[in-house]
Formats: C-alpha cells, sequence, structure tokens
C-alpha cells in the first residue's frame, strides 16, 4: 500500500512539473516576446529604442495593474465556490463586462486628452504621440484577454493556455519582421507589432470563449464580489509594479536615453528568471489549493516543492548569472555588451521573488489579501528610496542592486506573515547556506572579467559547488527533505 501511495505521488509530483513546464512557456510566450526575439531586436534596435519601449511598458503596468482592478485574481479563486454551471457563467459574464466598458472608457478619455498630462508628469523624452496610444489600447486589449486565460488556469487546461500564448507569439514575430526588420520603424515597430499582435490574439480567444462563457443573467452582485475581493490587490500590485517597473521611470529622469536602454536590454535578459518562477507559481497555486483542500499531507508537499525549487532554480539563477558576460558577447552586438553589468542582481532578485509566491499562497487561499499590500508597498517604498538617493550618484547599476534588495525584503516580510496561518517544516538553515552561495556567486560575477581563464574556472567550480552542495542537503534520497 505505502508502495503505491509513493508511486502515485511521485506522478502527482511529475505532472506539476509538466503543468508547471507548460505555464512558464506560456508565461513567457505573453509577456517575453521581447525577450525571445532579442536576437532580432538587438541588431536593428539602438540602445535608445530600447530605453523607449522598455520605459513604455513599464508605464503600460502600471496602467494594467489599476484598470485590472484585481478581477484576473478574483476569477481564479471564486471558480471553484460554485458548481453551477449557469452561475459560473454569469460571474464570468458579468465581470468581462464590467471590465469592457470601465477600462474601454478610461483608455478611450487617455488617448484623446492625455497628452497634456503625459508632458507634465514624465521627463518628455519620449513623445507622446505616436508612441503613447498605441500603449494604451494595446494594454487594453490585453486585459481583455486575461479573464479568458484566467479560466484556462484555473481549470487546469494548460494545453488550451499555451497555445493562445503560441498565437499570440507567432503574430509578434511575424509583427516584428515586418515592422522592425523589413521598414526599419525602430521602437514605434515593435509597439505596433504588439498591438497587433494583441488585437488578432483577443479574436481567436473570444470566438473560442464566447460560446462556451458568454451569459445574459448579468449581475452586479457578482462584479461587487469580485471587486470586493480584487481590490484590495490592487495595491499589492501596484507595489509589486513598483518593485518591478518604478526604476526605468527613475532611470529616466536621471540617466540618458543609451544607458536607460543599456538597462533595459540586461533587465529583459534576466526576466528570464521571472518567467521561470512566475510560471511555476502559475501552476502551483491551483495545485496547492487543491492540496490545502483535501488536506491530505499538505506541509510536507510543501517543503517537498521548495527544497526542490531552492535546489534547481538556485543552479540555474547561479549559472545566469556567472555566465552572462559570456553569453551577451556571444549573440549580440558590441553595443549591448555594457548591459551584463545588470543582470547577475536582477536575476537574483525574481529567484527571491519565487521563494515569496511559496511563503504568500497561505495568505491568498485564507483570503487575508488585505495585509498583502502592507508586504509589498514596503519593499516597493525601499525600492524607490534607494534608487531615488543613488540612482543621480551612481547611475543605473543602483537599480539592478536595489531590485535584489527589495525582493529579498518582500520575502522576509512575507514568510512570517504566511506562517501565521500554515507552518511548514522548511530547513532554513539548509537554504540559508545555498542562498549565501547564490548570493556570493552574484557579486562575484559582478567584479569579474569575461572570458579571462582563471575568472572562467572559479566560476565554473562554484557553480558545481553549489549543485553539489543542493543535492546533497535537499535532493539527496536519504535526506530529511526527501522524504517530506
Amino acid at each position: 500500500m505505502d508502495r503505491l501511495r509513493n508511486l502515485w505521488e511521485r506522478r502527482r509530483q511529475r505532472g506539476l512539473v509538466v503543468v508547471a513546464s507548460a505555464y512558464v512557456s506560456g508565461y513567457v510566450l505573453q509577456k517575453g516576446i521581447g525577450f525571445l526575439l532579442i536576437p532580432i531586436w538587438a541588431r536593428f534596435l539602438t540602445p535608445e529604442d530600447y530605453g523607449i519601449t522598455g520605459t513604455l511598458t513599464a508605464y503600460a503596468g502600471v496602467l494594467s495593474t489599476i484598470l485590472g482592478l484585481g478581477l484576473y485574481a478574483a476569477t481564479v479563486r471564486h471558480y471553484h465556490d460554485s458548481d453551477d454551471v449557469e452561475s459560473r457563467k454569469s460571474y464570468v459574464s458579468s465581470i468581462m463586462l464590467f471590465q469592457l466598458v470601465v477600462a474601454g472608457i478610461a483608455v478611450l478619455a487617455m488617448s484623446a486628452f492625455g497628452e497634456s498630462a503625459w508632458t507634465l508628469l514624465t521627463a518628455d523624452t519620449i513623445p507622446f504621440q505616436p508612441y503613447v496610444p498605441i500603449v494604451l489600447w494595446t494594454t487594453y486589449i490585453d486585459l481583455l484577454i486575461q479573464i479568458p486565460l484566467a479560466l484556462y488556469q484555473t481549470q487546469q487546461k494548460a494545453k488550451q493556455y499555451v497555445s493562445m500564448q503560441y498565437i499570440r507569439f507567432g503574430l509578434g514575430v511575424l509583427g516584428s519582421l515586418l515592422f522592425v526588420v523589413l521598414l526599419r520603424w525602430g521602437a514605434l515597430g515593435v509597439l505596433v507589432s504588439q498591438l497587433s499582435a494583441a488585437f488578432f490574439t483577443a479574436i481567436v480567444v473570444f470566438y473560442l470563449f464566447t460560446p462556451q462563457w458568454f451569459s445574459r443573467a448579468i449581475s452586479f452582485t457578482y462584479v461587487r464580489r469580485a471587486l470586493t475581493y480584487g481590490l484590495p490587490l490592487v495595491p499589492h500590485a501596484m507595489a509589486g509594479w513598483m518593485l518591478q517597473s518604478s526604476d526605468r521611470i527613475i532611470l529616466e529622469r536621471n540617466v540618458s536615453l543609451a544607458e536607460l536602454g543599456l538597462y533595459n536590454f540586461g533587465y529583459t535578459l534576466a526576466m528570464s528568471m521571472q518567467f521561470l518562477v512566475y510560471g511555476i507559481n502559475q501552476a502551483w497555486i491551483p495545485f496547492y489549493y487543491g492540496i490545502m483542500k483535501q488536506n491530505d499531507n499538505v506541509d510536507a508537499r510543501v517543503v517537498h516543492v521548495v527544497s526542490r525549487y531552492v535546489a534547481v532554480i538556485g543552479a540555474i539563477c547561479l549559472a545566469g548569472s556567472l555566465f552572462a558576460g559570456e553569453v551577451i558577447q556571444i549573440l549580440m552586438p558590441s553595443r549591448y555588451f555594457g548591459a551584463a553589468t545588470f543582470i547577475p542582481p536582477v536575476m537574483a532578485g525574481y529567484f527571491f521573488l519565487g521563494l515569496y509566491y511559496f511563503a504568500s499562497a497561505p495568505l491568498f487561499y485564507h483570503q487575508k489579501t488585505r495585509s498583502i499590500p502592507l508586504l509589498t508597498g514596503s519593499a516597493a517604498a525601499v525600492n524607490i528610496l534607494v534608487n531615488i538617493w543613488l540612482v543621480p550618484r551612481f547611475g543605473a547599476i543602483t537599480a539592478a542592486w536595489s531590485t535584489l534588495l527589495a525582493y529579498a525584503l518582500l520575502l522576509a516580510l512575507a514568510l512570517p506573515a504566511g506562517r501565521r496561518y500554515q507552518q511548514p517544516n522548511y530547513p532554513f538553515m539548509r537554504y540559508a547556506f545555498l542562498v549565501f552561495m547564490l548570493i556570493a556567486g552574484t557579486v562575484a560575477a559582478s567584479v569579474m572579467g569575461t572570458w579571462v581563464s582563471f575568472a572562467m574556472l572559479a566560476k565554473a567550480l562554484w557553480l558545481c559547488a553549489y549543485i553539489v552542495a543542493a543535492y546533497i542537503l535537499l535532493l539527496k534520497p536519504s535526506g530529511t527533505t526527501a522524504h517530506a
């Protein structure tokens, strides 16, 4: 009987890995077109173009957060609260219609009357026309797609979820080839390709979504319920935006557009770690909610997954940090070599973000969302203050290290908050040792040269040491956590 139970558990864990892999690829394709198209864009865009697109992406993030109203998270959380198909349809149709109207009016107003506000509130290094209206409408279309995708995620239909991302990615590639490579529109070509990809993807999504989920039984009660859950998450999401993107706004006012472009380029490469940890979280949350509902050996399963995250994802993060300079010099034009220095601290920051997702999961499950903005807001405030204080003195490198500091602080705040509702028996000392190795490697990567024999050997040995230590401490079958 124990053997059958162990076999079943291994199959469930492999299933989680498969689903996580699907969500990782889906998230990369959804959010990371700029990352995946780097080999093309780096040869047809200047650092100044990257400064424009990266900064506008930061502004789009805050707009998406505000207009999203937390409805995506509400859809994921409330889906399982009712088993009645018609009630679910009414809920989804109600919040979709609400978002369609409210966000549409806001974007229309900003497109028509927002130029004076843009000039007043920004450094005005990027003209409002034609860039900003394109970004506004791309953001709006992306918002409308999110709830159908949330339903695919909640139903654990990874195939359908990822298929939409592949469509979006394919259209983005075609648009980039046309507007960036053939027409040489530079930053404008990037933005136009993103808008066209979002528009045609939305047509496909709603063609498939509407017959299954449309209902004429619109109820504001459902909207109020969704907003009650989702609105407290908006400050949390805003703080998350501040953690990730406010540095671009501060840098725009304090460094040249070329330096900002190099920072955006390096940050885009480092976001490969964000795609990885976010995809894992996308798979983990439905799985975690399921085992919490079953109440079947939950703590041990949590420890098991987190230990493997520290071991495996930590090794990937360390490898990317140590050898980022060499990779850039192999694949990219020489004008982008300076971006390598920004990558290690940002990648390490996203590693901590992944740990935060695990630490904060009990807060979301127990619907303690009102406390979450306090955590993310505190970390975001530290990030902003450090950038305002030090960026004028030390430049863009400050923003990279501030990212690492802020995400580490976010984890430190979320861990005790989450443990008020669930207390897995984490092997903290083992985790701490491996995290120390990761941070030491990140610091070393920032000061070591590229293609230097001694430095290459030292980095390879440090990576091997981490892998061996992670195996012995967390993965070895006879270890404590292996049986958790």
